[in-house]
Order: structure tokens, then sequence, then C-alpha cells
């Protein structure tokens, strides 16, 4: 193997390392929110640690790449340029995983159970600012969707003021309007509609 090959080798590695171990722990993250309704805490984490990590490892692709090119340019300059990408596309994926991750922490996810004897038309939860529809969900089963609360009191400095959300079922024969307690951003609950269409909201942790 020559020289020139294994900078590019080496330019390739340090590239899609960082690109691929980022996006596993995100995803993770995310799936834990949405499949479990839970926060992976230790996962933030190994986020942030990984992002430390990778920024002498970027460098190093930065330096591999550079050699290649400066080595090849006459000669196999696209190869070179590839190279280079792959180190450079961890900076936009590592802006959109951050973005991301802030609206992400801004919801709630929120498992609907229809324990009923009737199908639902539709639910919805809404507050006074947003809306969110689970669409039509038949009795015995479930869905997941997430919601946005809103805190009246905006940056607050202990406990939030929260807008207050209400549940709207349509069935075949009425809409029913439930009032839900305190739905907090960041968190993962599931709501259970009885036969009696009394909502109990609980936590994973509280089963």
């Amino acid at each position: 193997m020559t020289t020139e090959e294994k900078l590019i080798r080496t330019t390739y590695f340090l590239g899609l390392i960082p690109l691929t171990v980022g996006l596993l722990i995100f995803l993770t993250w995310w799936t834990g929110k949405v499949w479990f309704l839970v926060t992976m805490h230790r996962l933030e984490e190994y986020g942030l640690l990984w992002v430390l990590i990778s920024l002498p490892i970027g460098l190093m692709g930065l330096l591999t790449a550079g050699a290649y090119i400066f080595k090849t340019y006459k000669t196999n300059l696209k190869k070179g340029i590839i190279g280079l990408l792959c180190v450079l596309i961890n900076i936009p994926v590592l802006l959109w995983v951050i973005k991301t991750q802030n609206d992400i922490e801004q919801r709630t996810y929120t498992r609907i159970y229809n324990k009923t004897d009737e199908n639902f038309k539709e639910v919805v939860i809404e507050n006074s600012v947003s809306s969110r529809q689970f669409g039509s969900l038949d009795k015995d089963d479930y869905k997941t969707r997430y919601f946005y609360p809103f805190y009246l009191n905006g940056d607050f400095d202990s406990s939030p003021l929260v807008d207050p959300a209400r549940l709207i079922i349509t069935t075949e024969k009425e809409k029913k309007v439930i009032g839900l307690k305190t739905i907090y951003k960041n968190d993962g609950i599931k709501i259970i509609v009885d036969k009696d269409f009394k909502v109990t909201v609980k936590r994973p942790y509280e089963d």
C-alpha cells in the first residue's frame, strides 16, 4: 500500500468514525424518547464527550486530507476532495443534531391508550398556542405522538407556570374535553382513558 493510499484511507476513517458514532448516540437517545418515553441522560453525557473527542480527530482528518491533496492534486484530486468532504460533513451534521435536540427538548412525547368501549374518531391535545392531532384511535389500542407544552412565564427562575392542556376526544356519539394535569417539556407520559372516560397520566417509571 502506497503512502497516498494510507493517507486517503486514514482520512476516510477520521471523517466517518466521528460521524457514525455521533449519529448512533443521538439516534439511540431519540429512540428512547419515542419508543420508551424516557430521557437517557447518560447518552447526553456520552454525546458531549464524543463531540470533545471528535474535535482532534477531525483536525487530524483535515491534515491527512490536505497531505493527500498536496501529493496527488495533479493525478487524483477528486478522491482527495471526497476525503475532505468526509471530514467536513461532520460540521453540518453536528449543527443539525444540536438544532434537532433543542427542538426535541421542547416536546413531550405522549402515548395515549384507549381503554374505553368505543373507537375514537379523533384525538387532540391542545393548549392556548399549539395543537397536536393523534388521528383516530381504536379501542384497546394506543398511539404515540409529541406535544409542545407552553410555559406562561417564559424563562422561569424556579418553577414553570404551565399553560393547562386539554385532551379532546371525538367519538360517534359526542365530543369530550378533558383537562390534563400539568405536562412539562422534555418529558414522556402515558395518558390512559378508561371506560368512564376518566384520564390517568403516568410516566413510564410509575407503572
